[in-house]
This record gives C-alpha cells, structure tokens and sequence, in this order.
C-alpha cells in the first residue's frame, strides 16, 4: 500500500538527513542528540 511504501521511506531517509544535519550543526547539541534519539526510536514504536 501507498502508506507502507511512504512508512518505509520516511523511516529510512529522516535518519540520513538528521545525519547530515548533525555534521552542519555546531551549537545545541543536546537538543540534536534530543531530536536523534527520538527519531531513531520513532520507527519502532509506530510499527
């Protein structure tokens, strides 16, 4: 289904971008290691 297809690619490309996010950013760190973890987790608890 669309939704599925949508799931999986949101689930795979949010961490890549958060990645390359995190090399940009230099300040508020703690609220980026904040956002990762939640975005890590985020996945696995919606499936």
């Amino acid at each position: 289904s669309a939704d599925g297809v949508h799931f999986h690619y949101s689930a795979f490309l949010i961490p890549i971008f958060n990645g390359l996010l995190g090399r940009i950013i230099r300040e508020k760190r703690v609220l980026y290691r904040w956002s990762t973890v939640i975005i890590l987790i985020s996945p696995i608890l919606i499936a």
